[in-house]
């Protein structure tokens, strides 16, 4: 999984475990995490069997709630 800061799932990302973090449009971002995962394929192994394992533990009604109080957390901070 690569995602950015601002998406409703990033919450759930252990950085390096189960996916990346980049911030948005960081095209430079973007490509040292892709280059990352071109020089290590083994461990993309081991990140895709963690990102299963958190995926399966989430239940919708977590992720709708997660979502929803990500959205009300930037909509009251404007």
């Amino acid at each position: 999984v690569i995602t950015t800061p601002n998406a409703g799932v990033s919450s759930f990302i252990e950085e390096g475990r189960n996916g990346f973090l980049v911030p948005p449009a960081d095209v430079d971002a973007l490509a040292a995490v892709l280059d990352r995962c071109l020089a290590e394929p083994s461990r993309l192994d081991a990140m895709r069997e963690a990102a299963r394992d958190s995926a399966r533990a989430w239940t919708w009604k977590q992720f709708r709630d997660g979502f929803a109080e990500g959205l009300h957390e930037k909509v009251a901070a404007r």
